[in-house]
């Protein structure tokens, strides 16, 4: 498919959840946001028409970088290339985190996050919801804080490199951090990570039993959830029957909790509270219960789907248990045949509710508990 097909298909925003988007754009900046967002993505995540798969310490993986940088200067940043090294045994690779501030100049900052590498397994995924899909939105949203005056915050935009094989970008960023006296400063950090393509948008907090953490980042776990509730808040105000939802709870993760699989973890680690969105389905009983990890009922990512026990015809014969992310349906294309319009029209809410929570944060952190 090409860039044209996919752009003028985006306006469209048919499919999951297209009426509150809809709804919700109401002026022509805001009918621009679906085309950058189907841009970025293409450009990022797309094999013949972009960069494709995107491996850390890969030369696509410096591609995406590049593009990062040249985007954030196009929208009035100047932005920062914090490179690092990682080791592994016998071997070593070098990425980089790209760092923009909307406005470094104000005393408290919001951090808003996401990684841009994409997996190294073998399984053919392009890493297009994984995690191309938040850099795009986050790519629309630093835009539209240009234009945003008044804001009571500095927006600082981090995109992680090396995320997939061990959390590096974001670990080596908050080991800088602590080393500074712009820690304090943080007020909380938003992390985007596969946030399109699942059933459902979810938005957590850290866990409450704290990830195992590394003495490099400190000893003051945070288990917060005000960044998450006031988040929770903004999407209602935004999206209405549509916004993020909260799971139930399920053993070993307690109502409205995240596991430390992402970015968000190494910012919980050193005391910062955070928020993670991402698009799943919670509902489902997937290979190891109701993690997270089983993103959708379509049965087209399930050798046999039950609808009733919202699991597996055979848990014994199963083998796709409803997952996008680090699979080959991890590609515009084929998604797009599959899902008409949903990647998208998730981006566009996404960039909604967080363009509007980042603009009006003042007022959502006020209606939140926050605990000494």
């Amino acid at each position: 498919m090409k860039i044209s097909k996919l752009i003028v298909s985006a306006m469209l925003l048919l499919g999951h959840g297209a009426m509150a988007a809809n709804s919700a754009m109401n002026s022509d900046n805001d009918a621009d946001i679906s085309v950058n967002v189907q841009q970025h993505l293409v450009q990022l995540a797309h094999p013949t028409d972009g960069i494709g798969a995107r491996f850390a310490g890969s030369e696509e993986e410096n591609k995406a970088a590049l593009y990062i940088t040249s985007q954030f200067a196009q929208y009035g940043y100047k932005a920062s290339l914090q490179g690092f090294t990682v080791t592994k045994g016998d071997t070593s690779f070098s990425s980089q985190n790209v760092i923009v501030d909307s406005n470094p100049s104000l005393k408290k900052t919001l951090i808003v996050g996401a990684h841009f590498d994409s997996v190294d397994d073998g399984s053919g995924s392009m890493g297009a919801i994984d995690n191309a899909s938040s850099i795009a939105v986050m790519l629309e949203v630093a835009r539209l804080a240009k234009q945003q005056s008044g804001q009571s915050f500095n927006i600082r935009f981090i995109a992680f490199g090396a995320e997939e094989n061990g959390l590096h970008g974001s670990r080596h960023y908050v080991e800088q951090l602590l080393q500074s006296e712009q820690a304090t400063q943080v007020v909380g950090m938003i992390n985007l990570d596969t946030i399109a393509g699942g059933d459902i948008s979810y938005v957590h907090s850290a866990h409450s039993t704290p990830y195992k953490c590394s003495k490099t980042l400190g000893q003051q776990y945070s288990k917060q959830t005000y960044m998450r509730d006031a988040l929770l808040m903004a999407s209602q105000a935004q999206l209405k029957d549509n916004a993020y939802q909260i799971h139930k709870g399920y053993p070993n993760n307690p109502k409205g909790e995240a596991g430390g699989w992402s970015d968000h973890k190494v910012f919980a680690c050193a005391g910062i509270a955070i928020a993670f969105i991402e698009s799943t389905n919670y509902h489902l009983n997937g290979k190891q219960g109701n993690d997270g990890y089983s993103q959708t009922i379509n049965d087209a990512f399930w050798d046999c789907f039950d609808k009733t026990k919202l699991s597996a015809c055979d848990r014994q014969k199963e083998r796709k248990w409803g997952e996008i992310w680090h699979t080959k349906y991890d590609d515009i294309d084929t998604l797009q045949q599959i899902f008409p319009e949903r990647v998208n029209t998730m981006m566009v809410q996404h960039v909604l509710v967080l363009s509007h929570f980042l603009s009006e944060a003042e007022h959502y952190l006020a209606q939140v508990t926050i605990t000494e």
